[in-house]
């Protein structure tokens, strides 16, 4: 089983770094077998996320730098998309710090941002299943005295489950990128 699932991540990473950024990734990601749990402590599997168009987003509550933009990226995207009550893409915060994201600090996070429970869902696991995703995702992160140091990434996947498009800087003309990758993924 270990065996065949680094298999799969060679076959993945080696996919990752041949592909260029308009490429589609051949990985669906809703097959890794991991468990999460939300901010309810429901137990959550990424099979179960299947399904719309969502974005990834890896992070931890206690980040006062960049994560706090991440998701105010996001809410750009969010007002875009998300209009009049209907919910095209939906997001999906995955916690680095699971030794501190409890369910319970994640929907005290949930409430302090206005996060809706309509499109937002938010997960915690284990330190070795943080690392795998992340692994997966090309998010590189490092636990130091302050917290983490970490990519900047927001991932838009498919209905499938294949990473789609990816945005690894926080700034105006790549958020306009993710919503010209997203508005093709809506099309197709």
């Amino acid at each position: 089983m270990i065996f065949c699932h680094k298999m799969l991540l060679l076959y993945y990473s080696i996919s990752v770094l041949s592909a260029s950024l308009h490429e589609k990734y051949s990985f669906p990601l809703y097959t890794i077998n991991s468990v999460w749990y939300d901010d309810n402590g429901n137990l959550t599997t990424m099979q179960s996320l299947r399904g719309g168009v969502k974005i990834f987003l890896m992070a931890y509550t206690g980040c006062e730098a960049a994560c706090p933009l991440l998701i105010e990226e996001i809410l750009k995207i969010d007002k875009f998309f998300n209009k009049d009550g209907k919910v095209n893409v939906s997001f999906v915060y995955f916690s680095i710090d699971p030794e501190n994201d409890t369910p319970a600090r994640l929907r005290e996070y949930r409430e302090k941002n206005g996060l809706s429970r309509a499109k937002w869902t938010l997960l915690t696991s284990d330190e070795n299943t943080v690392r795998e995703l992340a692994a997966v995702l090309g998010f590189k992160m490092k636990k130091d005295a302050r917290g983490y140091s970490h990519s900047n990434l927001l991932t838009v996947i498919n209905q499938s489950g294949l990473i789609m498009h990816q945005q690894h800087e926080i700034n105006q003309i790549q958020t306009e990128a993710t919503i010209e990758g997203i508005k093709q993924v809506l099309s197709e």
